[in-house]
């Protein structure tokens, strides 16, 4: 099975949503209002960006650092990539994303690739959080197709601005590994109760009073 941030970030909060998900597929994420947001300034950052549209954002879905505007110049000097998706093996090496040898995937929202870097982006709509393990997944795909460069990943929360960069090293690369090869070895998903149980999507859980 293809591993992804989400995956692996489900199985670490709790192994028996993981199964649900993953292996059972029993439960399905069918949205709501806040994704539906996400997914709405998500596309329209793509398409002002590459120029596919002269309409900007509303102020209210755009980067508060005015980002998308410095990225959409940017495009004409060097290489600007939106809404890119790659895929490694578990060798990692570069792979096409739906390939069946594909063992890490992920989507970046934008990545630019200067001449001895390259830096990824994520938009943010909701509230700031943890993303070292997002960063580690985004650092370890992007140093497999693009050997040699320096990495630095950062995530741009619309309201509230930028979260200072994170150098991706072979650290990342090493510490998502084993937490996908963690993943491949669980046989049973227990439950890891915590105050998000109300929330969850599984409801036949033992800890889901909701």
């Amino acid at each position: 099975m293809a591993h992804s941030y989400s995956s692996i970030s489900t199985f670490e909060k709790c192994p028996r949503e993981y199964e649900a998900r993953y292996v059972t597929k029993t439960v399905k994420f069918t949205g709501n209002e806040h994704t539906r947001r996400g997914d709405r300034i998500h596309k329209a950052l793509e398409l002002y960006i590459k120029g596919e549209t002269d309409t900007p954002p509303a102020p209210s879905e755009a980067p508060a650092d005015g980002l998308h505007e410095v990225l959409r110049a940017l495009r004409a000097h060097a290489p600007v990539e939106v809404e890119q998706s790659l895929a490694v093996t578990k060798d990692l090496e570069p792979c096409g994303f739906w390939d069946k040898e594909a063992y890490l995937r992920g989507k970046l929202d934008v990545n630019v690739r200067l001449p001895e870097i390259i830096v990824g982006i994520d938009w943010k709509s909701g509230k700031r959080s943890n993303n070292k393990l997002q960063a580690a997944v985004y650092s370890t795909m992007l140093q497999a197709h693009a050997p040699g460069k320096q990495v630095i990943t950062y995530f741009d929360y619309l309201d509230k601005g930028r979260d200072e960069p994170i150098r991706g090293d072979k650290g990342d690369i090493t510490g998502v590994m084993a937490k996908a090869a963690a993943v491949d070895a669980a046989t049973v998903f227990p439950p890891r109760p915590s105050r998000l149980c109300g929330w969850c999507p599984v409801k036949t859980c033992e800890f889901n009073e909701s």
